[in-house]
Formats: structure tokens, C-alpha cells, sequence
């Protein structure tokens, strides 16, 4: 046997030791095959490839190194994916609540209004009593009002009065209150045994599982923060949410939505008053007692004093709004409906109040006059009456507001102009002056 041919029987047995596989599709590619434009980074592609031998190719080597390295670059491109992603949330829920102040108009005045827990008196069926509380709550909502004042007109406090007032007062503020926290803040009571049969408020501030927020009431739960600083809230979602303040278990709470750079969601606790104030937001109304008649005018669940007080009677069953033509502009609106009596036995009754004329105490008064038939019914009831009374009125607010905003626009436009103008003046006598220093150099 020649030397050739023992060496070509020493290379097949070598071979043989080897067991070198046969070659598949993925051997036939080359290193063009896995260059960085058919990355896919949506799809993740498992690295099984064995690990060649330490007596493979060169090129077996290098078809692997290429082949992991392809992988690795999947891998870092699914994560700046995902960041793009978390960061392009982000931006979108920034552009959502910081719009232009043209789309985005606080609003800084309040609405209130007085009516008399005596109204439940005249209702002869539990059931009837409680839709006439959900019509008021409905009439208040749609018109955007601010406080709903339920007050005593005998000023003295007795069990059936009392019952009256109460049971008002509690329907108004469940039919206020979010679906989602009801059961939390209101245990089975006799006055709501009946609250089924009312329409919902569908108010702005009674989200949905799935409707987009930037401002949420829920109500502090007992589920201690890690830190011992924040307080988790049920805010009606699929999971609780943690805000930047420790509070007592049980209180209802407004919650603004902060987005942190990870992407998760916390709450930071602000006013009730601030989606009305920084956003325009209608947040429900509030309820309040007045147990006398000069509570109603000296007393409120906000800042300030009224400064816009309206009278409306209705003794004679008849509405005289005409007789308010042009309303001025004002913080603080309050509009004191009468009972069936009228406003008069209530200013009587209150002993503690100085006044006992409607003119000393309102700045207009809405008499009604029985000469007016102008509505198909002999009598007019308080529920409608709100209804009638801010269609016609709560659009006069608003104007007076919008010619308050377009003076002050105009006083600083002119300030400004005239600042200008003296800036104008102090630069040409400081070029006059140089020109004539100029001149005589």
C-alpha cells in the first residue's frame, strides 16, 4: 500500500470520528443571510443552533458567532422597542391634559342653590319622595350647579322636620356619588330603599372601568403603604392605586393621575374644587344643611362670601324671570328657591336675622305674578321650577363672566400698548440725543 492511500484511510477514519451532520438549510447560508435588515424585533427567535465541535470548520464557527450575534441584537432591539413604547404613552397623556387654554378653560365662579326640606312634606309616598329628590339631583347636575343647600324654613327643629330634611339630603348625595363607590360609603339605609327606581347622573366625574381619566374620587382603603407615607385608594379600576398621602380608611378623596418615568400609575390627593378650577370640569355638586335662613346667606362650602344673591317665589305658581334683564359678573352665585308658602315665613321665623325684607337681603328678587299666564298649568312645582329658572338664568352668568374677561383683556392690552409706547419714546430721545452729540463731535 503506497503512502497516498494510507493517508486517504487515515482522513475517512478521522471523519468518521467526527460524525460531521449533514448539511441543512441553514448551513447554506451565508453571512449575508443574517444581516440587520431582516431582524424582526417583534418576533423572538429561540438560539438553538449547537455550539460547533473543537475540531469544526472555520466556517461552522463563524455561521454561529454570526447567527448569536443576530440574536443579541433582536433582544436589544425588543427593549428599545418597548421603552419607545412606554415613552410614546407617555407623550400621549401629556398632550391630553396639557391642551391649549382655548380647548382648556378653568372655570372659577360656583353655582348654588337653596330649596326647603318641606317639599318632602307634600309627597305622599315614599317612592314619590324619592324621585322628587333624583329629579332636583338631575335638574342640579345638567346645569352644572356647584352646592345644593337644603334648609330648614321653621327654624326650629323637630323629628318630622328633621326626617324631611334627612331623607332629602341623603338621596342627593348617594345620586352624587360615583356607582363604583356607593357601596363603600353608603350601608343599607330606610331613606334609599328606593334609589333604584332613579335615573343615574351620568355627571363627568362618574367614569367607567374603561373611559380615560385625569381626575378620579375613590375612597381610601386600610392596605398600609410600603413606605408608611401614602395611603392605597379604590378608585373604582381593576387595581388600587397609590397616592402621596397618608389618610384615615373610609373617606372619599379626589385623586389626580401622576405617570411615572417606569410607565406605572400613582395618584396625587388634591381638591374637589381643582378639575373645576384648572379644567372646566363639572365635579358634582355638594349638599349642605342650614338650619335657620341666615345660614343659607353666611355660611358656605367654599371661600368667600355670595356675592350674587337671587330670590325666585313661588306662591303665585307663576315664574317672573323677565324681570332679571342683565345679571352682573360674580364669584360666588346663589339662587334661594321659596317653598309653597314663599321665601317671607322663613325670614320671619329666623329671629337671629336683622332684615326682614327680601330687598335688604337679595341683590334681585323674582316675584311672580299670577297676571302672567304664560305656562299651560295652573301651578308650577319647585323641581321645575329649578329646571325653568336656571335654563334662563344660567346663560346670563356665563355672559357676564365673558364680558368681565374681554374688559380685563382690553385694560391689559392697553397697559401694555401704553408701556410700549413710553418705551418708544425713551429709546428715540436716547437716539435724538445721540445724534446730536454725534453731530457736534
Amino acid at each position: 500500500m503506497s503512502k497516498a492511500e494510507i493517508k486517504r484511510k487515515q482522513n475517512s477514519e478521522h471523519n468518521r470520528e467526527k460524525k460531521i451532520p449533514r448539511k441543512n438549510e441553514n448551513d447554506s447560508k451565508t453571512d449575508s443571510d443574517f444581516s440587520d435588515d431582516q431582524i424582526d424585533p417583534s418576533k423572538d427567535v429561540v438560539f438553538n443552533m449547537p455550539k460547533p465541535g473543537p475540531h469544526a470548520k472555520a466556517g461552522e464557527w463563524r455561521k454561529w458567532k454570526m447567527m448569536k450575534r443576530t440574536i443579541r441584537q433582536q433582544r436589544e432591539e425588543k427593549k428599545i422597542l418597548k421603552a419607545k413604547e412606554i415613552e410614546t404613552k407617555k407623550k400621549n397623556l401629556e398632550e391630553y391634559t396639557k391642551t391649549s387654554p382655548e380647548e382648556k378653560k378653568g372655570r372659577s365662579f360656583t353655582l348654588s342653590i337653596a330649596i326647603p326640606g318641606s317639599i318632602m312634606s307634600k309627597v305622599p309616598s315614599k317612592e314619590l319622595k324619592t324621585y322628587v329628590a333624583g329629579q332636583i339631583g338631575r335638574a342640579a347636575a345638567l346645569f352644572c350647579v356647584d352646592e345644593i343647600i337644603v334648609y330648614n324654613e321653621y327654624a326650629i327643629e323637630n323629628k318630622q322636620h328633621n326626617d324631611y330634611n334627612e331623607q332629602l339630603i341623603k338621596i342627593l348625595e348617594y345620586l352624587e356619588c360615583p356607582q363604583y363607590l356607593r357601596k363603600a360609603l353608603f350601608p343599607p339605609h330606610k331613606y334609599l330603599e328606593h334609589v333604584g327606581l332613579l335615573h343615574p347622573l351620568e355627571a363627568h366625574h362618574h367614569f367607567k372601568l374603561n373611559d380615560h381619566w385625569e381626575y378620579r374620587d375613590g375612597v381610601v382603603t386600610d392596605i398600609p403603604s410600603k413606605d408608611g407615607k401614602g395611603s392605597w385608594v379604590d378608585i373604582g379600576l381593576l387595581n388600587k392605586i397609590e397616592i402621596d398621602k397618608k389618610l384615615q380608611p373610609g373617606i372619599r378623596v379626589t385623586v389626580k393621575k401622576l405617570v411615572a418615568d417606569s410607565g406605572k400609575i400613582k395618584g396625587k390627593v388634591v381638591s374637589p374644587e381643582t378639575p373645576r378650577v384648572e379644567s372646566g370640569l363639572y365635579w358634582g355638586y355638594q349638599v349642605r344643611y342650614a338650619g335657620s335662613f341666615r345660614k343659607i346667606i353666611f355660611e358656605s362650602s367654599f371661600k368667600g362670601n355670595y356675592d350674587l344673591k337671587i330670590s325666585i317665589n313661588l306662591n303665585a305658581n307663576q315664574l317672573n324671570l323677565e324681570s332679571i334683564d342683565k345679571l352682573p359678573s360674580a364669584k360666588r352665585v346663589l339662587i334661594v328657591f321659596g317653598g309653597v308658602n314663599g321665601i317671607e315665613p322663613a325670614i320671619e321665623a329666623d329671629e337671629k336675622l336683622k332684615a326682614n325684607k327680601l330687598e335688604q337681603i337679595f341683590d334681585f328678587v323674582c316675584e311672580s305674578k299670577d297676571a302672567d299666564q304664560k305656562y299651560g298649568s295652573r301651578s308650577i312645582r319647585l323641581e321645575e321650577a329649578i329646571l325653568v329658572s336656571l335654563a334662563v338664568l344660567r346663560p346670563k352668568f356665563f355672559e357676564a363672566m365673558e364680558e368681565e374677561n374681554f374688559e380685563k383683556e382690553n385694560k391689559e392690552n392697553e397697559e401694555r400698548s401704553e408701556s410700549n409706547d413710553s418705551e418708544d419714546e425713551e429709546n428715540n430721545e436716547k437716539n435724538d440725543l445721540k445724534i446730536e452729540e454725534n453731530s457736534e463731535i
